[in-house]
């Protein structure tokens, strides 16, 4: 296990595509605020963050009141996130998502999940977000359209992904290129949801 920042980042990239690549260039600050917005005087309030990585944004709704709990595939960066949660004392459920048979994972208020349905498989990102929908009362999750690297990303259809929800949705969307067309969508979902 990484005793260090420094280590960790030393022997792998994920602590700079988590910490430099997406945190600071500020690319999740618009969800992050639609989230308080919506939770503002509602009281602390439970959150699970689905492909949390390092542990970023579990950090981030920690320090702001948010009981965090997050949710990802054995690898590298959840021992970083599980090493960084240690190191400052909190006590932050980390729920393994590629166990067999799978980890049962309990109901939270809110559940989010930036930038990782475009890493899976038309067919997983509808069991992903199907998943989400039992678990979580409102999901958030931000829809990449990146249609110049399919190597590197998966491909996002929108209307299958909505047609396949069981639950209210409401879509917004976000970062539009240099022709208009949005880059990203947030969507948002569940049985706490009132569709738009």
């Amino acid at each position: 296990l990484y005793d260090s920042d420094f280590k960790f980042n030393r022997d792998t990239m994920v602590y700079c595509y988590q910490g430099i690549g997406l945190m600071i260039q500020g690319i999740h600050r618009p969800y992050i605020a639609k989230i308080l917005e919506i939770f503002a005087d509602k009281g602390p309030r439970t959150i699970l963050d689905v492909g949390s990585g390092s542990g970023q944004l579990a950090l981030a709704f920690h320090e702001l009141g948010f009981r965090v709990s997050i949710a990802d595939v054995w690898g590298q960066s959840v021992k970083f996130a599980e090493w960084r949660f240690r190191r400052r004392g909190f006590n932050i459920p980390v729920y393994l998502l590629n166990l067999k048979p799978p980890v049962a994972v309990p109901s939270h208020d809110i559940v989010t999940c930036f930038d990782v349905l475009e890493h899976l498989e038309p067919d997983d990102q509808v069991t992903l977000l199907n998943f989400m929908g039992q678990v979580g009362d409102v999901v958030f999750v931000n829809l990449v359209i990146d249609k110049d690297h399919l190597t590197v990303h998966k491909s996002i259809d929108v209307a299958r992904i909505t047609g396949s929800l069981a639950w209210p949705y409401q879509l917004s969307e976000w970062y539009p290129d240099t022709d208009g067309n949005p880059r990203q969508y947030l969507l948002v979902y569940g049985k706490g949801v009132v569709s738009t």
